[in-house]
């Protein structure tokens, strides 16, 4: 679900997982104002939105979000809008 409501965001693509409880969010970082890494992204949306993530540098994997997804459909709903709006409000194309 949350793969369909983010998938047509621009600045992101998510990344569809194969059985796992996350997925991984891509970040065109270029095309977003004042956020250069996925932990600048992350903060800006948690501070912004109250949606908190993991950066994937902790993964060594720049660029992405990681996103647990074991939550309920309404929180997905929620969290898509959240993320949608934020990402609308900073994309700069």
């Amino acid at each position: 679900m949350l793969y369909d409501n983010l998938k047509d965001v621009p600045g992101l693509k998510p990344i569809m997982s194969k059985g796992a409880i996350y997925m991984l969010l891509g970040i065109q970082l270029d095309k977003f104002n004042d956020m250069n890494t996925s932990v600048a992204f992350m903060r800006r949306l948690a501070e912004e939105e109250s949606v908190l993530f993991f950066p994937s540098e902790c993964f060594n994997y720049p660029g992405f979000l990681r996103v647990v997804l074991s939550t309920s459909e309404e929180t997905i709903k929620e969290i898509s809008k959240r993320i949608t709006e934020f990402s609308k409000r900073h994309y700069k194309g």
